[in-house]
């Protein structure tokens, strides 16, 4: 639904229902952007093999009524402009870097990484945020990357405080 110009109302005027529709009830229809979806993770998870790109599966999601989640991919019904953003956290550990990216209609993003961390009761977080125009039925889901070396975890917590994503209509 369109905008359209708020109307300037005459003195006396009597307000009828199509004015009212036009002006007032499809202009709030116009402002609600619609389908969203975000999700932490409830616990700590592997963060996959050392050296390798890995996707996160473990979501646990709070989903509009249009936007569907499964095995870690997010599709997105309407085209339109969204907000995508990440923020994971990794175990600590003074080895090699961390890094996330979100790979959209199977095309892998930016990868945003953070280098080498030098002590080991360092956490890392590493976060993207993002504004992309996807197609309807687009697909989105994050990956996670660590060289530590060995195995570490992606932090997770029941109140989403440590590892979560979004994706957010925010226009046509």
């Amino acid at each position: 639904m369109a905008w359209t110009p708020p109307r300037t109302w005459v003195a006396g005027e009597q307000p009828t229902a199509a004015i009212f529709n036009t002006h007032i009830r499809d202009n709030f229809l116009a402002l609600d952007t619609g389908p969203y979806s975000y999700a932490h993770l409830n616990a700590d998870v592997a963060a996959g093999t050392s050296g390798v790109w890995t996707d996160i599966t473990s979501w646990s999601v709070d989903n509009s009524d249009t936007v569907t989640y499964s095995g870690g991919t997010w599709t997105l019904p309407p085209a339109g402009r969204y907000l995508v953003f990440a923020s994971i956290s990794y175990t600590a550990n003074a080895t090699g870097s961390r890094g996330i990216r979100p790979v959209i209609n199977g095309v892998v993003g930016q990868n945003i990484l953070v280098p080498t961390v030098t002590t080991a009761t360092y956490q890392a977080t590493v976060q993207i945020y993002n504004e992309v125009v996807l197609g309807a039925a687009s697909t989105i889901k994050f990956q996670a990357h660590q060289n530590s070396g060995g195995a570490l975890n992606l932090r997770g917590d029941t109140a989403g405080l440590y590892s979560r994503v979004g994706v957010r209509r925010v226009g046509n």
